[in-house]
């Protein structure tokens, strides 16, 4: 069988019983608990931190921009080590977006980039 479209009809199955149709039209008009409640946000003080590092992020690229290089990326650097700082600190149920692969490996990456930047920005000679 076609319908108008041309396209070939599935194969016709039995309706459902109708105790099963009002069984999932009740369940669909429901909202679970948790998503009734308002949500924050961020949810946790890592997820905070982690935008503040964003924000210090965008700003130190900003400044950097504008002709001020070593400002801006210090800035980058010392988000970058607030971050490595905040994830060091928080416990796991806390560390929300800092929270990328274990602990250790995220400080250590976080803090080595951090003071990386701060030491190509001491050494660089200024004109």
């Amino acid at each position: 069988m076609t319908d108008d479209s041309g396209v070939p009809d599935g194969p016709d199955l039995p309706d459902p019983p109708e105790h099963e149709l009002s069984e999932y039209a009740d369940a669909s008009l429901e909202v679970p608990p948790v998503l009734a409640e308002a949500r924050r946000y961020p949810s946790t003080l890592g997820g905070a931190i982690y935008l503040v590092a964003l924000t210090a992020s965008i700003a130190g690229t900003v400044i950097v921009t504008r002709g001020h290089w070593r400002t801006g990326i210090t800035w980058i650097a010392c988000a970058l080590l607030g971050a490595a700082l905040g994830r060091l600190v928080l416990p796991r149920s806390q560390a929300g977006m800092l929270e990328v692969r274990r602990k250790s490996l995220d400080v250590v990456i976080l803090a080595g980039f951090g003071v990386t930047l701060l030491a190509l920005v001491a050494s660089i000679k200024a004109r």
